[in-house]
């Protein structure tokens, strides 16, 4: 299990994904030469990236659910699916449909509920 503090795990894949395609790797090149290969570099960066995507998926990070949700009309429910999970959770906290974490909640400001909350996936019928 990778423990990390700076980031969120499902932001660090993405960025590890992004760079391993977007990187020119020409500073490896120099320093390593041979010694190490830039597909090497880049197959390495794209390994830790679904590591971390697997090990979030494992961990139930999505412990919420948009298809119970009355408030939200179909087509909301089929765009909020082509969302990555940080942004379906990040759309659906704005919108105060879903409690955000503590650390968000400490760095909000202020927060209004202008919606009924959807229900929770786990913890048996629970309401957020």
């Amino acid at each position: 299990m990778i423990t990390l503090k700076t980031m969120p795990k499902e932001t660090t894949a993405e960025l590890l994904r992004y760079i391993s395609e977007h990187e020119d790797f020409l500073s490896i090149e120099k320093l390593a030469g041979n010694d190490l290969p830039v597909p090497q570099v880049r197959a390495v960066l794209r390994e830790l990236s679904a590591e971390l995507v697997r090990e979030v998926a494992s961990e139930g990070k999505q412990d919420y659910s948009v298809k119970g949700c009355k408030v939200l009309s179909k087509k909301s429910k089929t765009v909020i699916s082509s969302l990555s999970s940080r942004e379906e959770k990040s759309l659906l906290t704005a919108f105060g449909l879903i409690e955000p974490t503590q650390a968000e909640a400490l760095a909000a400001v202020t927060s209004t509920r202008p919606f009924p909350r959807c229900r929770r996936v786990s913890g048996a019928g629970r309401r957020l």
